[in-house]
């Protein structure tokens, strides 16, 4: 019964602010500018997060902002860009698909999301679009396993966008995420796998009493250490995994 009532009761907090979010796109958004609404939301996620009992916990430099660099996580749950946004007001490269989610969708329009698709053809074109975002200082948030992964794996990466970093001549920054109980063991109520859907997968976490949630941030990899993007790429994987290993 206990249970019960605290998932009924963060469902509902849940949908409460979503409305209060989706309100916010709706009517406030197209007067904002991009950074307010990045504010906005940030604010939304930190009263979100307490009124679930979800922790945030950070290791290394999350002091980030305005670097221009591209950053890679890896990609577990749906909660991992808001996560992030928590750290900077990212780009986020995100399928096309995305666009045409309902609600969804509008919402992802209003921060300036790097729209891709499967098409090889238009390849070099989103990546000169990521070069401009980031010679504008601004960080891009890259998850190149292309889909989700299980929470103590990392898959391997797509290095198609990690040419973007050496075009620009700028920083890779490495985030790892890791969903915990607070005891510390691994928390797979986050896994966005085995075709579980939103809401089994959101009945789930909610029934988890507190959760931590552990964001890492390695040291950035220049661009100039690597001799091209499939050197970057496998760079960047081998530190990543290396934390888990670390955690296992």
């Amino acid at each position: 019964m206990k249970t019960f009532l605290m998932v009924t009761y963060r469902y509902l907090v849940f949908f409460f602010y979503l409305a209060r979010c989706f309100i916010c796109i709706l009517l406030l958004f197209p007067f904002k500018p991009v950074e307010e609404r990045f504010s906005i939301l940030k604010h939304w996620a930190i009263n979100f997060f307490k009124c679930v009992n979800f922790r945030v916990d950070v290791e290394g430099n999350s002091d980030i902002h305005n670097m221009g660099s591209l950053c890679v996580a890896n990609h577990i749950s749906y909660f991992d860009p808001i996560i992030l946004i928590l750290f900077d007001d990212f780009r986020f490269i995100a399928n096309s698909g995305v666009k045409d989610w309902p609600l969804i969708g509008r919402m992802t329009e209003s921060f300036e999301l790097i729209y891709i698709d499967r098409n090889k053809a238009e390849t070099a074109n989103k990546v000169a679009q990521v070069v401009n975002v980031l010679n504008d200082k601004h960080n891009v948030m890259l998850f190149p396993e292309g889909t989700t992964s299980e929470e103590n794996s990392i898959r391997p990466f797509k290095n198609s966008y990690f040419q973007a970093a050496i075009d620009a001549k700028t920083t890779t920054t490495p985030i790892v995420l890791r969903y915990l109980k607070a005891d510390g063991t691994s928390n797979s109520a986050f896994n966005f796998t085995d075709n579980r859907n939103f809401f089994r997968v959101m009945t789930d976490v909610f029934k988890i009493p507190e959760t931590i949630i552990k964001v890492t941030f390695l040291e950035p990899i220049p661009y100039d250490s690597v001799v091209d993007r499939f050197e970057l790429t496998d760079k960047t994987h081998t530190e990543m995994v290396k934390v888990f290993k670390q955690w296992s």
